[in-house]
């Protein structure tokens, strides 16, 4: 009775195992976006795990609960959970971003084990496999975006005023017929001290369930835009750092990486000759191995790391905006003005104004 309605009220089914090669389980998603919470935590002698699916028609909850020093559980099982709940070493036919709304977890990510806290978020891709370690008293919020879903949306940014957004390129990468060989996934981390983001999150999290419970007419239509602001508020530079962790060392993984310090150490001196005479390849090698790991090329990528130092250094240090810009190798104030408005939606001495 539990694995029906885990099956049809979800829109996600764990039973749907396809055979894939090098491939432990992979799980399906049939509607365009589904909101599942998990959460547990210790009492004594004893811990529970609690997971809820609010999308569907009918909305349902499972709970298990075992004594702490019970017999151990394989290496590739959730503990606390068994495969009738699907919860083990898998992959997606879909995206899913994890949101920790409450306390901490980790989360066992191909060969490496990564802890959440709250705040924090990780948007997994349809070949990186994972499961979920159980964290103490922690709730968490799992958003499973369908491939045709994720189409729709990197389309409609495309058309509008999204330029060179790493979330987009993320996805658009990963929809691709060669993203079954991807490993990687993007990471969140609230700015330090910042309450904005994590308050922020929280309240589009909390109405997205407003929506899926009510469901009220026009309620995917609403949810398809609270989700566009989720996206745009952890993208948001002032409340989040976004990172794309690539997961082994391929040599052009390692080579996009030494080309990211090189431009932060030097960011007066970037130019594609000094890039190719530094790592000793050639620049149009080198600006294909960018274009690839960021979507950008090697002069729109620098640009991207030459404003965020620009920011940080506006809003954190004293000097003045022309000494920024010269340290900065930006030669041009009416164009350096123009590209930062263009990003922070604002002049210079505004951000630091609006950030002080």
């Amino acid at each position: 009775m539990e694995q029906a309605c885990f099956s049809s009220s979800a829109g996600y089914d764990p039973k749907a195992v396809h055979s894939v090669e090098n491939m432990c389980n992979m799980r399906s998603l049939n509607v365009p976006f589904c909101m599942n919470i998990m959460a547990g935590g210790r009492f004594r002698d004893k811990k529970s795990i609690v997971f809820t699916s609010i999308s569907g028609p009918e909305h349902f909850s499972l709970e298990r609960s075992e004594n702490v020093h019970s017999s151990p559980m394989p290496e590739d099982a959730f503990p606390g959970a068994d495969e009738n709940w699907g919860i083990q070493m898998h992959q997606h036919d879909f995206f899913e971003l994890m949101y920790v709304l409450d306390g901490a977890v980790e989360q066992r990510i191909e060969n490496g084990c990564y802890f959440y806290e709250k705040g924090h978020a990780c948007l997994m891709n349809r070949s990186t496999r994972h499961f979920e370690v159980v964290g103490t008293d922690y709730i968490v919020v799992y958003l499973c975006l369908s491939k045709e879903y994720a189409r729709e949306l990197v389309g409609g940014w495309r058309a509008g005023e999204i330029e060179h957004s790493l979330l987009q390129h993320f996805l658009a990468s990963n929809l691709e017929e060669k993203a079954q060989y991807h490993r990687d996934y993007l990471d969140f981390t609230p700015v330090d001290g910042c309450e904005k983001g994590l308050t922020g999150a929280t309240k589009l999290l909390e109405s997205m369930a407003q929506e899926f419970l009510l469901r009220q007419p026009g309620h995917m239509h609403i949810l398809k835009g609270l989700l566009e602001r989720l996206f745009a508020c952890l993208q948001d530079e002032s409340l989040y750092r976004m990172a794309q962790v690539m997961l082994g060392n391929s040599a052009e993984a390692l080579l996009f990486n030494k080309v990211t310090d090189w431009i932060e150490q030097n960011p007066d001196r970037v130019t594609r000759a000094a890039l190719a005479q530094k790592m000793n390849y050639s620049s149009d090698y080198i600006n294909r191995v960018v274009k690839k790991h960021s979507g950008m090329s090697i002069s729109e990528y620098s640009q991207m790391l030459r404003l965020k130092k620009a920011a940080e250094m506006i809003k954190e240090g004293e000097q003045s905006i022309t000494e920024i810009m010269t340290r900065l190798g930006f030669e041009n104030r009416t164009f350096f003005y123009r590209l930062f408005q263009k990003k922070y939606g604002m002049t210079p001495m505004e951000y630091r104004r609006e950030n002080r």
